[in-house]
């Protein structure tokens, strides 16, 4: 039996070239004689098995193994450069991204540390200025240094006095207050009627007006001057709409008509105002006094007591009556009254009116006699 050198094909002794690769045949490829190894007989090489004393040939009638072929070689070098490249190419694009991402953040640093400056605001360093005249100079810098013994004006402010029982505590409350002049905002103040409240920012809800509650859930800042704050509102039915604020833009919570405004703000905490659609508080007339009452226990003045039954309303959110169930001593059948924020109920020679309503089941009222 004789095979080709080059790819192991089986040929006839009597060919010169392979039928199947082409290749030359030379005398060499006929195998030398063979012997057996168990009784040194020669046999023929198409022999499994010794005809003599049936010891079994091996490596009789078995082509070239493919290692042994011409050409039958791995192509290892050729993988393993195609491995090298695909690595340089995979760390040149992880460097190419990295310088990305790392501009990307590095004029991200910087847009947020540039002041926006709108007119008739110019920008000066990395502050805001008011330039009123329009010469691009500021207006504190035109003006002269005022003088050591100047006392700045005071904002009006107004006290209110709340008696609950033998409790007395006092609440100054200011209507108008001025924002940060050093981050350049405008001056500014609350419109008339409005819930003047300061926020701080540690979670906890704030005092409720007619049923809803407000906290303050975040500042946004930059170069130390707070350009927006982020307040949470909570209505009655438990819903809880967001409002952004800005020094020019108020903002509406949804689902309702309450508007907010920025007054002024520092690190953690922010001044804001509330305008309900509606009548939330009034000023007691002079000479009265203020108690606090709900719709749990009956509170005491002097020898009577007051206890809130029911509200009434004009619309889902304004309350225009309370109706208070007054006792006076042991009495049986204590009577009713409904004072509303403009007409005051009678009652045995005294007048009582509202102060504030916080929701439905509390209120503060005004008792003169």
């Amino acid at each position: 039996m004789k095979f080709c050198p080059n790819c192991g094909e089986q040929v006839k002794r009597e060919w010169k070239v392979c039928a199947k690769c082409g290749g030359k045949l030379s005398a060499q490829s006929e195998p030398s004689a063979l012997t057996c190894a168990g009784c040194g007989r020669e046999v023929e090489d198409s022999w499994k098995v010794c005809k003599s004393c049936g010891e079994k040939l091996k490596g009789v009638g078995e082509p070239p193994k493919k290692e042994d072929r011409v050409g039958g070689s791995k192509n290892k070098p050729i993988f393993i450069g195609v491995i090298v490249f695909l690595l340089v190419i995979a760390s040149l694009v992880f460097l190419f991204l990295a310088g990305v991402f790392a501009s990307v953040e590095e004029y991200e640093s910087e847009s947020s540390d540039t002041p926006h400056c709108v007119a008739p605001y110019i920008q000066v360093g990395s502050k805001c200025c008011l330039d009123g005249d329009g010469n691009s100079i500021c207006d504190e810098d035109e003006k002269s240094p005022a003088s050591p013994t100047s006392t700045p004006p005071t904002s009006p402010s107004t006290t209110v006095v709340h008696v609950t029982e033998t409790t007395v505590k006092s609440i100054t409350t200011t209507s108008t207050l001025a924002k940060s002049s050093a981050c350049g905002y405008p001056q500014g103040s609350a419109p008339t009627g409005s819930e003047v409240v300061t926020l701080i920012r540690d979670g906890a809800w704030s005092q409720k007006i007619l049923g809803w509650k407000f906290k303050l859930r975040a500042l946004s800042r930059s170069n130390d001057c707070v350009k927006k704050v982020y307040v949470d509102a909570e209505s009655p039915l438990r819903r809880k709409p967001k409002c952004e604020v800005t020094w020019e833009d108020p903002c509406v919570f949804s689902d309702s008509e309450i508007e907010v405004g920025l007054l002024s703000a520092e690190a953690s905490s922010a001044t804001l105002w509330f305008d309900f659609p509606c009548t939330t508080q009034a000023n007691p007339p002079s000479g009265s006094t203020v108690l606090e009452v709900d719709d749990e226990v009956f509170r005491s003045w002097n020898n009577y007591s007051f206890r809130i039954i029911d509200v009434l309303h004009d619309g889902p959110l304004c309350i225009t009556h309370v109706k208070l169930q007054v006792r006076e001593g042991g009495q049986p059948h204590p009577p009713v009254i409904a004072p509303s924020w403009s007409i005051s109920a009678k009652l045995d020679g005294m007048d009582v009116g509202l102060v504030k309503v916080y929701d439905e089941d509390s209120a503060e009222i005004w008792i003169k006699p």
